[in-house]
């Protein structure tokens, strides 16, 4: 004689949490998210603050031309250079420095 094992563990019925356990996890996803957003917006910054005024590299500006190209206005020693990403490559142009005009001429 052979006995015929179940598949179910005893019930045939499938059983779903109570309600209880979804709202407790549906608060604490909640909390996760509002914890999360917290500290992307108010602690990230704080670790991330610009560089001491002593220092001799000055990001000026930053402009997205398309897709793959990006442009970056950076100042080294009061010099101006022009930095260019694209995909893997970078160029830099060092900006010659004019004399600023004389208002009174």
């Amino acid at each position: 004689m052979t006995k015929h094992l179940a598949l179910t563990a005893g019930a045939d019925v499938l059983t779903f949490p109570s309600v209880g356990r979804i709202v407790l996890s549906f608060a604490i996803v909640a909390l996760l998210a509002v914890g999360i957003t917290v500290v992307l917006r108010y602690v990230l910054p704080k670790l991330n603050r610009p560089a001491a005024a002593s220092s001799r590299l000055r990001v000026l500006d930053r402009i997205q031309v398309s897709a793959a190209v990006r442009l970056h206005m950076v100042e080294v020693d009061g010099d101006r250079v022009l930095v260019a990403e694209q995909r893997g490559v970078t160029s830099m142009l060092v900006l010659p420095t004019y004399p600023k005009p004389d208002p009174s001429e």
